[in-house]
């Protein structure tokens, strides 16, 4: 490739990605030498063997030059803990341990308050380790007390108590090899096995990623395209969406719309406009329709029984919806005059109902699912995703990420995947990380889950005519997309 395209797109990270990623849990650690490494193990999987399938995204056994600084410090002073213990046992056996089997028992080797990253060891002096003695993860401190634990491990080893200490590992698997090695140098020595538990796969998705990067900056330029055409007629707001089709690797625009919210609505800006006319509505309802067109031929074609009446009205609508010529491009809406015909008062726009006036082409709809501009007639695919239900593995382009509705219609609609450019912090629905943290890309209570990448790249980025404009509006924080 000429250019990075890759580069261009990030992956969004699902919501239990970003709500799970820094989840951690508290686990007991034991210290002992290799050779009682295979004991020890066989001991605490016959006793907790349910939990190793939680620790599996950890490494149960690590040696002490491989630890983050934090567990070292909790490890030295454990160990001088244990040192005062069998000095106390050699010197005086009459104060040693309580009935460990007692859980109401004290024990001389108390918890010590124990943190992961802020302890130096500029006043701990590290016990002497060496290549024979490791650390093990033994399991999580709500399923077993110190005091018994002790006893449990001292059946391996009865020549002195185990050195066993309190730490802080990360819960949940990594979603990335970065993500593991941060945590082994925060936490505990962490695998990242190339799988994502939380979402889609890291191979799917890099596959997928590669398939659409060279053509991603050609859809998003018309879908930039589309929305200054809206802006500029008054039509709508300064957002586009371009539905592609992929064939044997090979995308084809097969729907395209701009923003229409202002379209026949009562006033120019007057409350939020029609939100079915959102440039994602539209671009859906326009597949409908071609969806929808061939299914009547295929009824017609196969002379199914029903009633030829309404057939023929409906196929009369379809084509009249199909055929309606297009604005030109020099068509705009003067605001004003816009307001004035439509008799729009202050009064009037601060209601929220009522505001759509009748349509003034009765074959409209409140999708206007028929084209707007120039550029949107200029792509009508009849024979568009022949085998697919509605939008089924399509790809979508969006200037910006789609509300709420917006997503919730993609998802129904079973897109494959969706790339935006711009983030709606305050009305967007598919990023997790973001003020909504809704991540509806990525949901698996839902019926359908997509491949969901945000474009971004400085030296690639399309920059609109009225640019300036275009960002003063879009920094309202109750624009929706």
């Amino acid at each position: 490739m000429s250019e990075n395209y890759i580069d261009t797109l990030i992956p969004l990270k699902t919501r239990l990605e970003v709500t799970a990623r820094d989840q951690v849990i508290d686990v007991w650690v034991v210290g002992l030498q290799v050779k009682m490494a295979s004991r020890m193990l066989s001991l605490i999987r016959s006793n907790f063997p349910e939990d190793r399938s939680n620790l599996q995204h950890l490494r149960r056994f690590a040696k002490f030059k491989e630890l983050p600084e934090s567990v070292r410090t909790l490890y030295s002073k454990a160990s001088n803990k244990d040192q005062q213990v069998q000095d106390l046992k050699s010197s005086n056996p009459s104060k040693l341990l309580k009935n460990p089997q007692n859980e109401h028992s004290t024990t001389t080797l108390s918890l010590t308050k124990y943190s992961n990253g802020a302890v130096s060891n500029s006043s701990h002096k590290f016990p002497l380790v060496d290549e024979q003695h490791l650390l093990l993860v033994v399991c999580p401190i709500d399923l077993i007390s110190q005091e018994s634990l002790v006893v449990m491990l001292s059946s391996v080893d009865a020549t002195r108590s185990p050195i066993i200490f309190p730490t802080s590992v990360p819960l949940l698997a990594p979603t990335s090899s970065a993500q593991a090695k941060k945590w082994t140098e925060s936490h505990w020595p962490t695998i990242y096995k190339k799988n994502n538990p939380f979402g889609p796969h890291p191979s799917i998705v890099s596959r997928a990623q590669a398939e659409i990067a060279p053509e991603v900056n050609k859809w998003m330029e018309l879908a930039w395209r589309l929305a200054r055409e809206s802006s500029e007629s008054n039509r709508g707001e300064f957002i586009g969406v371009v539905v592609v089709e992929r064939k044997n690797g090979t995308g084809k625009v097969i729907s395209t719309a701009g923003d229409a919210r202002w379209l026949d609505w009562a006033g120019y800006r007057v409350g939020k406009g029609n939100p079915a006319a959102h440039a994602v509505m539209r671009a859906i309802a326009k597949v409908a329709v071609i969806v929808r067109h061939r299914d009547l031929e295929k009824r017609e074609r196969s002379k199914t029984s029903y009633d030829s009446l309404q057939h023929q009205q409906y196929m009369s609508t379809l084509e009249q919806s199909r055929s309606i010529t297009p604005l030109g491009p020099g068509f705009s809406l003067d605001k004003e005059e816009y307001n004035r015909n439509t008799q729009v008062t202050e009064t009037v726009g601060e209601q929220d109902t009522d505001l759509l006036k009748s349509f003034s082409n009765e074959n409209s709809c409140i999708f206007y699912e028929n084209h707007v501009s120039e550029t949107e007639s200029q792509f009508d695919d009849p024979f568009a995703n022949e085998i697919g239900y509605l939008c089924q593995d399509l790809e979508i382009y969006c200037t910006h990420e789609p509300c709420v509705m917006c997503s919730m219609a993609m998802v129904h609609s079973r897109f494959r995947r969706v790339v935006f450019e711009v983030r709606m912090p305050h009305t967007g629905g598919l990023t997790a990380d973001g003020m909504l943290g809704y991540g509806l890309f990525w949901r698996k209570e839902l019926n359908w889950t997509m491949l969901a990448w945000q474009r971004h790249n400085p030296t690639l980025a399309t920059t609109p005519p009225n640019a300036e404009a275009a960002t003063n509006r879009l920094e309202d924080p109750d624009l929706e997309a």
